[in-house]
């Protein structure tokens, strides 16, 4: 049984604002905020014993882990399956924007997630078919040991979405907060979820 460590990374300058902007592919790096958020939750987990640590390859993903690689003297493994969705033209684009620029669109994703194609972007389905084979392919490598696992909010709702084995129509019928932490344990090709969007670990004053 593979004990499966899931942690979103840490606040950015364009995590919470009134200007929130979709990120997808674009390299942002965290904020000060965001940096301590990466050390808390590394100081939360310095007592497990972790198999190996894997992260999106983007910046702000890999320095979370980075944090929590810090206190177990182990590398990061980047792993391209764990990326951000590519939100295509949407990407570096104000919300604001895009509800006035593609009305119909818009309402489109926030209504039918799981049908929606981004311009020039991937699909849901498409990420949840590389963000499930390298889960099972990690989780039956590492079958006995626990490993930590540091993505995106998107991709992190796509996975609770295969952890509670529901459709991607469900997916914003889940939170994953900055740095939050979800456990689940794999055994022959299912899960069971331990801890979901935790968030304890986080201090009100950072």
């Amino acid at each position: 049984m593979c004990r499966l460590i899931f942690v979103r990374h840490g606040e950015t300058s364009w995590s919470r604002t009134k200007r929130h902007t979709v990120r997808g592919r674009i390299d942002i790096l965290l904020n000060e905020t965001g940096i301590e958020q990466a050390r808390q939750v590394g100081e939360h987990l310095k007592c497990e014993t972790i198999r190996a640590i894997y992260s999106s390859p983007l910046k702000r993903a890999y320095d979370t882990a980075s944090k929590i690689a810090k206190f177990h003297d182990m590398p990061v493994n980047a792993h391209d399956d764990l990326i951000d969705l590519d939100f295509g033209d949407w990407q570096g684009r104000l919300h604001k924007e895009l509800e006035e620029e593609y009305p119909e669109l818009y309402h489109h994703w926030l209504t039918s997630p799981h049908t929606m194609r981004f311009p020039h972007g991937e699909t849901l389905s498409s990420m949840r078919r590389r963000v499930e084979r390298s889960l099972k392919e990690l989780g039956s490598r590492y079958g006995q040991d626990t490993i930590v696992i540091v993505t995106h909010g998107v991709v992190l709702r796509v996975i609770l979405c295969i952890l509670h084995n529901v459709e991607n129509d469900k997916y914003f019928e889940f939170d994953m907060d900055n740095c939050a932490i979800t456990i689940a344990e794999f055994n022959a090709g299912k899960y069971s979820i331990i801890v979901e969007n935790d968030t304890r670990h986080i201090r009100n004053d950072v």
